[in-house]
């Protein structure tokens, strides 16, 4: 008989593989940040006044990033999806996938109530 000691089991450390909230933040900042950029960008001061100079640098400055929406949802799905294909960051890619898909049925369900809206509209001059 040999008396052996008891062995400690240290505590296996979980690899952190992402997050699908974090996914999901990102895919909501993205598209809440380029919703700002258009709201910025679509009442221009009148020219002359003492806001156009401003208006100007601003808009030069924020008018790279106002591009396309359809451009922004392909960019993020092809974002989701190359964050899902790697293991460590799987979760996180399918929270931008999930961000984008909410997104997309989110303006879908705007768009569709606003000329719900409008149809119903009576403008007479």
């Amino acid at each position: 008989m040999s008396s052996q000691e008891p062995t400690v089991h240290e505590p296996v450390k979980e690899h952190r593989r992402g997050s699908a909230w974090l996914g999901t933040g990102v895919s909501a900042a993205v598209l809440l940040s380029r919703l700002g950029i258009h709201f910025a960008l679509s009442d221009p001061p009148a020219p002359g006044t003492a806001e156009a100079a401003s208006w100007g640098r601003m808009y030069s400055l924020l008018q790279p990033l106002a591009f396309d929406p359809r451009a922004l949802f392909i960019g993020l799905f092809v974002l989701g999806l190359a964050l899902s294909l790697i293991p460590r960051t799987r979760r996180t890619g399918v929270g931008v996938l999930l961000g984008t898909a909410v997104g997309i049925v989110v303006a879908v369900v705007l768009v569709i109530l606003v000329i719900q809206g409008l149809s119903h509209a009576s403008i007479e001059p």
